[in-house]
């Protein structure tokens, strides 16, 4: 069918072009838009005031999904004691080595009183994501979707794994983002501190990243598919 597409990524450009003769609408995709949306409102005032680094934490080892899934690509993959007893002591280290305070950015899902009892030494924010990797020097994650927002913002990335996770459905999805980014991984069962690279980043692979999965790079700041009627 002669049918009209709204391209917000260039990921499977040509799959489109096969399947129309139109000009397609070139867009943001939702999460560029929802970046751009909550950058516009942000507040110019630094939550933290001191620099600090930002974990995008997403309930790797007792997110509330894995009791109703009972599919293999979705167990567990980490026990919970586990993962909290690596995750800590990396933070304690990481702290020491970059004189870098570590921010907690909690999953929407998880509770700050329950991550509080696993994460003591750490301060935890909710609903305040865009804000804080915005304003960090360095973003630390597994395979959050909010890392969308570090590579918008230009921010150094440094993807956690373990020995159990790399094992896991969770490694495998941590691999692509590493591949994709041309980042290197810590293994929280086996690191030199003294190696974790703080500074670069490749500006290129961060570029393409953002034109195939978060914005066409032929889109238009000004273009809108929708009136406020129809909202």
């Amino acid at each position: 069918f002669n049918t009209t597409f709204i391209l917000s990524r260039k990921y499977r450009n040509s799959y489109y072009e096969r399947l129309s003769k139109k000009k397609p609408i070139f867009f943001y995709s939702s999460d560029c838009k929802k970046i751009i949306d909550e950058d516009k409102v942000m507040k110019k005032n630094k939550v933290i005031k001191n620099k600090y680094a930002i974990f995008l934490e997403e309930a790797v080892p007792d997110h509330p999904e894995y009791d109703r899934i009972s599919r293999e690509t979705r167990k567990r993959p980490i026990e919970v004691k586990e993962y909290y007893k690596l995750i800590n002591k990396f933070f304690y280290d990481f702290e020491k080595k970059f004189n870098l305070k570590v921010i907690i950015a909690a999953h929407p899902r998880s509770r700050k009183t329950y991550l509080k009892k696993h994460l003591p030494n750490f301060k935890i924010f909710k609903y305040m994501t865009c804000d804080l990797v915005k304003n960090s020097e360095v973003v630390i994650a597994h395979n959050s979707t909010s890392i969308s927002y570090a590579i918008y913002f230009r921010k150094k990335i440094i993807f956690l794994t373990s020995n159990i996770i790399k094992n896991s459905w969770l490694g495998k999805e941590i691999d692509a983002y590493i591949n994709l980014l041309d980042r290197s991984c810590v293994n929280l069962d086996k690191y030199d501190i003294d190696k974790i690279d703080l500074y670069n980043y490749n500006n290129f692979k961060y570029r393409n990243y953002i034109n195939n999965f978060l914005a066409h790079p032929l889109a238009k700041k000004k273009t809108k598919l929708f009136t406020s009627a129809a909202r």
